[in-house]
C-alpha cells in the first residue's frame, strides 16, 4: 500500500495542473490551529479519539476533501460536521434507536456507504442504509490502513483483495466498491 506522503504527493502530482478547476481531491496541509474544536469534540462525544486519527485532523484539512467517492468534508468546518453528524437528534443520524452507539462515530460518507471510526479500538467500519445496528463491518483494524487504503485504491491498480488483507478487513465488498470507482475523467 501507499504510505500517506506518497499519496499526497501523487495526489498534488495529478491535480495542482486542475486546481482552477476543481478542489478538495488534494490531501492539503491544515492552516489553521483545530487543537480547541478537537477538544472540543472529544468532550462532546465523552470519548478521546485515537491518536492516528487525532493526528490527521490536525495535518490535513478535510474541511472539503474527498478521496475515492469518499467524503470527509462539506466544505465547511470538518471537526464541527463530525461533532454534529454525531449529536444530531433529527432524521439525518445514521443510527437506529435513541442513543448513537457509545465507541462509534460517523467520520466520512460515500454512496452508499457511512463510515465508522471505534474510538476504543481505532477500527474503521462501513455501513450501508441497509446494515442492521452491530452489524457493521470491519474494512480497517486502524484508521491509517484505511486512509491508506482509499489513496492505494484510487491512485494504484491494485485488488481488492490485496486491501483487505492489508487493511485487515472482515469484508471484500467495500475494497471492491472503492477499487471500482476509478480516477475521475
Amino acid at each position: 500500500m501507499l504510505t500517506l506522503s506518497e499519496i499526497k504527493q501523487k495526489l498534488d502530482d495529478k491535480f495542482i495542473p486542475l486546481q482552477d478547476i476543481v478542489n478538495g481531491l488534494r490531501l492539503m496541509e491544515r492552516k489553521q490551529n483545530v487543537t480547541a474544536q478537537v477538544r472540543q469534540l472529544e468532550q462532546q462525544l465523552g470519548m478521546s479519539l485515537p491518536a492516528d486519527f487525532a493526528d490527521f485532523v490536525h495535518a490535513y484539512d478535510l474541511d472539503n476533501f474527498g478521496l475515492c467517492n469518499v467524503t470527509f468534508g462539506t466544505e465547511n468546518d470538518y471537526v464541527k460536521w463530525v461533532l454534529d453528524i454525531n449529536t444530531t437528534s433529527g432524521f439525518d443520524r445514521w443510527w437506529s434507536g435513541s442513543e448513537r452507539p457509545a465507541a462509534l462515530i460517523c467520520i466520512a460518507l460515500s454512496d452508499p456507504y457511512t463510515l465508522l471510526l471505534n474510538l476504543q479500538t481505532n477500527e474503521v467500519y462501513a455501513m450501508t442504509s441497509e446494515t442492521q445496528d452491530g452489524e457493521w463491518q470491519r474494512v480497517a483494524s486502524h484508521f491509517s490502513l484505511f486512509i491508506r487504503g482509499l489513496g492505494t485504491a484510487y491512485l494504484e491498480s491494485v485488488s481488492p483483495k490485496q486491501l483487505a488483507q492489508e487493511t485487515e478487513a472482515e469484508t471484500l465488498n467495500f475494497w471492491q466498491w472503492a477499487v471500482n470507482q476509478g480516477t475521475p475523467a
